[in-house]
């Protein structure tokens, strides 16, 4: 059983020995103050408020409107021909990792390159229209880190790794 000391000065002895006569034990009496403690002061600082993230995922013909609690840890993009993929990874509120990815053409290099008429694959109205959007869950970091391209893997763990907030005393 895992044990920590604390050392009480004598003049608040006696609320130790009253708190810990009422509860049946000082461990109960000081686990119930703290929980009492951390209730009343809100979230941590560098710790993240949980949201409700709301994303489209296709499934089939359809879209889904998909509703999870979490927040959004990295954000990365990386182009595959003329189309760009953007990846978004969540951390959520029971500690797993989800990652949406959303496929679409590229239409920043559309905008530069004027031959891309001249590629049969741009003719069909679904190059144009298709925006997969995917929803996978992972329990690990690892697990979700896998899935990714490998060029991306690195800026992903560097995101996971980094705190979620930074608190600036400024």
């Amino acid at each position: 059983m895992p044990n920590k000391t604390i050392y009480v000065t004598a003049t608040d002895m006696p609320l130790f020995e009253e708190a810990a006569r009422r509860a049946g034990g000082l461990s109960p009496a000081i686990a119930t103050a703290l929980r009492q403690y951390l209730a009343t002061q809100g979230p941590a600082m560098d710790t993240p408020t949980t949201e409700t993230i709301e994303l489209d995922v296709t499934e089939g013909p359809r879209t889904v409107r998909t509703r999870f609690q979490g927040h959004r840890i990295a954000r990365l993009n990386q182009t595959h021909g003329l189309r760009e993929v953007s990846y978004s990874i969540y951390r959520t509120a029971k500690n797993q990792y989800a990652l949406y990815t959303v496929d679409r053409p590229d239409w920043q290099r559309w905008s530069h390159d004027q031959h891309m008429w001249e590629q049969p694959e741009t003719w069909t109205p679904d190059f144009h229209t298709t925006h997969e959007r995917s929803l996978a869950v992972f329990p690990t970091a690892d697990e979700l880190v896998a899935q990714l391209p490998d060029d991306l893997t690195e800026a992903a763990r560097h995101a996971m790794d980094a705190p979620a907030v930074h608190v600036l005393d400024i």
